[in-house]
């Protein structure tokens, strides 16, 4: 092949970092009131950061088979470079009421925020609920022996799900040929300004 070929003496080489931190804290809260009443609370807060600076390069036509690297005088076919970078943050609020812990209900809400969405939509509220009838501990089941816990419940909650996991901004990458030894790009990734949390719905009813 000619020495001008693309594939004649061709080198790559590509530098990918991943940086990732996270920070959590949370307190709690119990008490008992009397003999029938049961209170809980609890609060907790997590943040994390994470980052990835990439770097790649193709060239080719090196001046010698011995001297295959990027770094030395040679013609470049792709090179492309990018960093990835995405906090969130989250609050989460829970409590919880029992009556002769028979008659439980359950409740919280959690605010979470992913710096990947846009600045109108960055931060969500999903709550949920819960309610459980411990069945077993009434006077009427005592006859039955041979079940220890028997309970109904039901709950009901609202999450939040990150539709995409890469960042809303733009992001572009160079084609594999040039034209007169300028190399174009191209639009990858558009910038998402109207991305927003994807909510989901669950609900429950089922005997333990």
């Amino acid at each position: 092949r000619p020495w001008t070929d693309a594939s004649v003496n061709n080198a790559y080489d590509q530098d990918l970092d991943f940086f990732s931190v996270q920070a959590n804290g949370g307190l709690s809260y119990n008490k008992k009131l009397g003999e029938a009443h049961d209170i809980s609370f609890s609060g907790w807060i997590w943040a994390g950061e994470s980052s990835t600076p990439n770097f790649k390069i193709n060239t080719s036509n090196t001046p010698s088979a011995e001297l295959m690297d990027p770094s030395i005088l040679s013609k470049i076919q792709s090179i492309g470079s990018s960093l990835g970078k995405s906090r969130t943050f989250r609050t989460t609020l829970t409590g919880q009421y029992k009556l002769l812990d028979r008659y439980i209900i359950s409740g919280g809400i959690n605010r979470e925020g992913n710096s990947n969405l846009s600045s109108k939509y960055r931060f969500g509220y999903f709550p949920n609920v819960g309610v459980r009838w411990r069945i077993s501990d009434e006077f009427f089941m005592k006859p039955v022996t041979f079940l220890s816990d028997f309970s109904l419940r039901a709950s009901w909650a609202r999450s939040g799900n990150l539709q995409f996991k890469e960042s809303t901004l733009s992001s572009y990458n160079t084609f594999g040929w040039d034209y007169i030894d300028v190399t174009g790009i191209y639009q990858v990734n558009p910038e998402l300004l109207d991305l927003r949390w994807e909510t989901i719905i669950a609900k429950n009813i089922a005997l333990d």
